[in-house]
């Protein structure tokens, strides 16, 4: 191939030895690939030095191979490898070019690995002006890959082997594949017609793959490759590079559609969405201020030194940052309260505002009892209350200065989206839920830090997307020479936080999101989808609240199965959240911006939904009170353990109550824990309430085995939530052991692991409840508080 033009080896002796080709005299063998062998040879006519190739495979006819390398001889570009010449030799055909130093993209690629977002997109743009020029004159490269790009001794990317594939193709009707398989487009694949947008798809895998470092279809043979190619989803690259915004990433995705409709249709109007993304010219000043990829770095890279600088001079952020990197560093343990109140407490004011708000109305069933942090992480759990100190210390350090109240709106809108995050990620078993809390709650960060250090900038910025309507990440990048999502990212480094909680501070793009196949990806789509949600609702306008919410709920289908409803669930959900957050940190909700057009929202849509509904208008009284008294049976359940455990308790009080709410509650026929019995390591109930609960109890009991697959094993080895509303129509009905089966008779049963550090110590079981269905999202949040009281009893007792 051409590409390896500096790999110089003498011609090996055949049976034959070629000197000449025609009038060039061969001087060394450049390289052989699939399609032929690269001479470096001279000239003799025009004395000089040309690359000539000779091509392997049977042609088509002469006079047809002559008229398509006039099309090809017509490309004459900078960023193209023109051909001098076609001719034949030993009746096949042989291409001559002008010998160019340098290596190909291949060997570039390898050299240096994943390459920075700015040299990559620079090559990439480089590459398209040469694709412009062919897609213009008709010519169809049709095997662009990273060893047909040369990067010459000037370091400018020159497409190599133009019209090759064209030249090599049968005349026989055959449907054989000509090309570098793990490069093409689908539809060469499937023998389709090809066009410009061939060559798109060729590009946007070269670009993927210089951006990430990782090759994108690349395999063991060609058919793996194939498959890849035609069935494989495509994550964006800033999946695996950080440092890729959403614009790119939308850009990169479109030229890599599987469907040709969906890509862009030539070169010119990737090239063109390419250039308004590096120079940001997004409207007429913009664009006449002609800012070169040079002044943006070193603007970036001036910003980055103002912060890094501002965050050093000003004394509470250090002490910030420490703090929260100790925070993330306490772990669940035997003394993690301890350790985490120590770091709490360093801060008095940071103290009491948690105590503040465990104490508040929206945690009215602990009755206001929670004197001392260590007793709060016992209560509410590690991870509730390390998100909860997080929250309120970044909102102490940033809610002053010269636009405190667009800081406290930013803050509040952070906090929400982060408690829908927790929310949203309890559903998932991929996630977890302390993460998802902290990756949304950081998602704007770069935004806060500017705002709060960089209040004049932002002003500029904010000017740019009101007065002249360009988007808030282009602005950015024209005031900053970056963009809040990387200012956020450096300043989460600089804390030390972890890489997936980093990858969260990433706009996702506005396309249809692919489902995620790695928890990074969960954690980045949960941050976003939140964080767009929480400020749709409180952009101000109602009636484009609600356009907004139903477009996000489509591009995150695929994600997440969320509908208007239940989206409008939660929000009213964290409008007590944001009640409870407001009264413990001073907020004025009347007054502050966020908070008015989040409340006017809420209280819009729930008089919609009340007015409208039907099912709500139809609904017995009777059934609104039955609903009532499990609802007040659990809730005073739960305080009523509250109670005890701020006290000398038993354990055997504790279950027995844990039981009777559950069994009470739920109107079930059993509820029972199960416990390991020290002396033999059998699963045997320690606690039960429910009809015939003795004899019940007597015969509940199994011994764990890590090679069974029944419903009980499962959900402690797995630590899995299992409920099964209708037992006998359900495929899970055979991973019911037969003794449960002659003692409960269960028509629909819920098993709940109760676990400690990451370890199942127990099970609850409950049987036959008359109000349990998929639906009681309310009652199965009543059962995983009452779960979490049993693990903290059995923990602190045994």
């Amino acid at each position: 191939m051409l590409s390896n033009l500096l790999k110089k080896k003498p011609i090996e002796e055949t049976t034959e030895k070629i000197e000449y080709i025609d009038r060039f005299e061969l001087l060394d063998k450049l390289g052989k690939g699939a399609q032929g062998i690269v001479y470096l040879a001279n000239d003799v006519k025009l004395n000089r030095q040309v690359a000539v190739k000779t091509l392997l495979h049977k042609n088509k006819d002469g006079e047809q191979i002559f008229n398509e390398a006039k099309s090809v001889s017509s490309l004459q570009h900078p960023n193209i490898i023109p051909l001098y010449e076609i001719g034949t030799h030993n009746e096949k055909p042989f291409l001559v070019y002008p010998y160019v130093k340098g290596k190909s993209l291949r060997e570039y690629m390898d050299e240096t690995g994943k390459l920075t977002v700015i040299k990559a997109t620079e090559i990439i743009s480089s590459v398209l002006d040469g694709l412009v020029h062919a897609h213009e004159k008709g010519v169809i490269h049709r095997d662009l890959n990273p060893s047909n790009i040369l990067i010459d001794e000037n370091d400018k990317p020159r497409i190599m082997d133009f019209g090759i594939s064209t030249f090599t193709e049968h005349n026989t009707g055959d449907t054989n594949i000509v090309g570098t398989v793990n490069y093409m487009a689908p539809e060469q694949l499937n023998n389709k017609p090809v066009g410009a947008w061939s060559d798109v798809f060729s590009i946007g895998i070269m670009f993927f793959e210089m951006l990430t470092g990782h090759s994108l279809f690349k395999a063991d043979n060609s058919m793996v490759s194939i498959y890849k190619i035609m069935n494989e989803n495509i994550l964006a690259p800033s999946t695996r590079n950080s440092a890729i915004d959403k614009t790119l990433d939308l850009i990169v995705l479109k030229s890599l559609a599987k469907e040709k409709e969906n890509r862009y249709q030539s070169a010119i109007e990737m090239k063109e969405a390419l250039d308004a993304y590096m120079h940001v010219e997004t409207s007429d000043e913009i664009t006449n201020t002609n800012w070169s990829t040079d002044d943006l770095v070193v603007r970036e890279q001036a910003t980055m030194l103002l912060l890094k600088k501002s965050l050093d001079k000003n004394k509470d952020f250090p002490v910030m940052g420490n703090s929260i990197v100790h925070m993330m560093q306490v772990n669940e343990g035997q003394d993690c309260a301890e350790k985490l109140a120590e770091i709490i407490l360093r801060d008095q004011s940071l103290s009491s505002k948690i105590l503040g708000l465990v104490n508040s109305s929206n945690y009215g069933q602990f009755g206001g009892e929670i004197k001392t942090i260590s007793r709060a992480v016992v209560i509410l759990g590690l991870g509730q209350i390390k998100t909860m100190s997080m929250s309120i210390m970044i909102f102490e350090k940033l809610n002053n200065g010269p636009m405190a109240e667009t800081m406290k709106s930013n803050t509040c809108q952070s906090f929400l989206s982060a408690v829908f995050a927790k929310k949203l990620a309890g559903n998932l078993s991929t996630v977890d839920a302390e993460e998802a809390f902290l990756a949304s709650m950081f998602h704007n960060l770069g935004k806060q830090i500017i705002i709060y250090f960089l209040p004049d900038e932002y002003n500029e910025i904010l000017n740019l997307v009101i007065e002249k309507g360009i988007e808030e990440d282009k602005a950015s990048k024209r005031i900053l020479g970056t963009n809040f999502a990387c200012v956020g990212r450096f300043i989460a480094s600089e804390w030390q936080l972890p890489q997936n909680i980093i990858q969260g501070i990433q706009p996702r793009p506005q396309a249809i999101t692919q489902k995620p196949l790695k928890m990074e990806e969960y954690l980045a789509q949960i941050s976003s989808l939140t964080n767009e949600i929480v400020q749709a609702a409180a952009c101000g306008n109602n009636e484009q609240a609600e356009r907004e919410l139903k477009n996000i709920i489509k591009r995150y289908k695929i994600s997440f199965s969320l509908n208007y409803e239940k989206i409008i669930h939660i929000l009213e959900f964290l409008y007590k959240e944001l009640v409870s957050y407001c009264e413990a940190l001073g907020i004025n909700q009347n007054k502050n911006t966020f908070c008015k057009n989040f409340i006017s929202f809420i209280k819009h849509d729930y008089e919609f939904i009340e007015d409208d509904s039907d099912d709500v208008a139809e609904l017995p009284e009777t059934s609104v009170n039955k609903k009532g008294f499990h609802e007040a049976t659990l809730t005073y359940g739960i305080a009523k353990i509250t109670g005890i455990m701020f006290k000398q308790y038993d354990l055997p009080e504790v279950l027995n109550i844990v039981v009777n709410t559950l069994q009470r509650g739920l109107e079930s026929e059993h509820a029972i824990i199960i416990m390991k019995d020290s002396v033999n390591g059998e699963m045997r109930s320690q606690a039960g309430a429910g009809n015939d609960i003795s004899n019940v109890m007597a015969r509940f009991h199994f011994y764990n085995n890590p090679n069974n697959d029944d419903i009980f094993s499962v959900a402690m080895q797995k630590q899995t939530d299992i409920f099964i509303p209708d037992v006998v129509h359900s495929p899970l009905l055979k991973k019911i052991p037969d003794w449960c089966k002659k003692v409960t008779l269960p028509k629909n049963l819920l098993i709940y692991p109760v676990c400690s550090q990451k370890r199942c110590i127990g099970l609850l079981y409950i049987d036959n409840a008359r109000v349990l269905s998929s639906k009681s999202k309310d009652v199965f949040e009543y059962i995983d508080t009452l779960r979490k009281q049993t693990a903290i009893a059995i923990k602190q007792k045994t």
